[in-house]
């Protein structure tokens, strides 16, 4: 548990410009993330909380997931919970759509069914965010169809649920780039 220490000002930010959701999400299995030298944890937390290393596996980069931006569909979601006892962690969820009952969609499904990853999200106001980085995200739910009305979804609809000490955090832009294996 960390020390307390004392609150500073928080201002409220400019909201000139800025558009809430994702516009692109990449994701890795957790086995493919390996430790920085030196730490049990595969990123690196900079002074300020934000995450500026991820480490991964040589030859191994997280990958493009394909998301419905239109519709909003990526929804990244963090909730605290502190217990009496001073224990603490984060709830993250990350939900999103897949457009189309196809074959690349349904072996996406199998590929990270059982087996935790690790997510970094691109909002539309171009920030990096990162959930999963402990090991502790899971396909948790997933519903299918082919629709019934020109407007239903046809695709699948997954979350991704888990707890951590992490939560969301936000990933300084070439640390991000750097793992989605993109150079600078």
């Amino acid at each position: 548990m960390a020390a307390c220490q004392s609150l500073t000002d928080l201002p409220l930010p400019c909201t000139v410009g800025i558009a809430g959701g994702a516009l692109k999400l990449y994701m890795a299995a957790y086995a493919d993330l390996v430790p920085v030298s030196g730490s049990s944890f595969p990123y690196v937390l900079a002074t300020g909380g934000v995450i500026n290393q991820i480490n991964m596996a040589s030859g191994k980069t997280f990958v493009e997931i394909g998301i419905a931006t239109a519709s909003d569909s990526t929804e990244l979601k963090n909730d605290g919970v502190i217990n009496a006892n001073g224990t603490n962690y984060k709830s993250v969820s990350l939900g999103l759509q897949l457009l189309g009952m196809n074959i690349a969609n349904q072996n996406f499904v199998d590929s990270v069914t059982n087996q935790d990853v690790a997510a970094i999200v691109m909002s539309k106001a171009g920030e990096y965010f990162a959930v999963g980085l402990n090991g502790s995200l899971r396909l948790s739910a997933m519903t299918g169809g082919l629709g019934k009305a020109a407007a239903d979804l046809i695709g699948y609809t997954l979350t991704f649920s888990g707890f951590d000490t992490l939560g969301v955090k936000i990933v300084e832009s070439t640390a991000a780039l750097t793992a989605i294996g993109v150079t600078a």
